[in-house]
């Protein structure tokens, strides 16, 4: 009897320690998970997202998401391809269609990345401030249909200075309009198409 006993407190005592084991190594993985960044993707369908005027507009909605093309600004990003390489090395833009995805990549190309309607280059803190006067001045309108209905959150944007972003000239000011992806940080929802990125963009016009 005592043999008994002695042997169903040690499996008691094994399944407790296996039991503190596991749940141990989930925090621990949700920890993990939780300094991930998490970028929207095409089967992404948590959260119903708002288009505004422009890209610029979109951004400071959403800056640490890509929800929207960055050429047409109303429609939604689905795909992620390739940008001009080595220019861009190894960067990937999001867009919805590859209309849109073939004019940033020829300002780009054409550009050499320099003085062209886009640019990729890091988000500095020149940038929040850019984006802080456009945000109060657009406020600032006589016409309530102009005012924005979101909230600026510097605390985000703050998190993503020295990231590769997308810019785009608005009156001789580039704005970030999308943070880039590398490969290596896309999930398994995102849709990489590789296939559309080998195509030579003619300069002449």
């Amino acid at each position: 009897m005592f043999f008994k006993l002695t042997l169903l407190v040690i499996i008691l005592i094994s399944f407790y320690l296996i039991l503190e084991l596991s749940i141990k190594k989930n925090m621990d993985l949700n920890k993990n998970k939780s300094n991930i960044e998490h970028f929207d993707s095409l089967n992404s369908k948590m959260k119903k997202y708002t288009s505004y005027d422009n890209a610029i507009q979109n951004f400071i909605a959403y800056p640490d998401k890509q929800p929207f093309c960055a050429n047409l600004y109303s429609s939604k990003a689905r795909y992620w391809s390739l940008l001009p390489q080595p220019l861009c090395k190894g960067l990937h833009v999001k867009y919805c269609c590859t209309g849109c995805y073939y004019k940033i990549c020829k300002v780009l190309s054409c550009t050499k990345n320099k003085n062209g309607l886009y640019k990729v280059c890091k988000l500095t803190n020149k940038d929040i401030n850019n984006l802080k006067t456009y945000y109060d001045k657009t406020n600032e309108s006589k016409n309530s249909n102009k005012k924005l209905e979101f909230k600026l959150n510097e605390s985000k944007l703050n998190k993503l200075v020295g990231k590769k972003v997308l810019k785009y000239k608005h009156n001789n000011v580039y704005y970030p309009i999308q943070v880039l992806k590398y490969k290596k940080d896309m999930d398994r929802f995102d849709v990489i198409i590789d296939k559309v990125s080998n195509k030579k963009y003619s300069c002449k016009n």
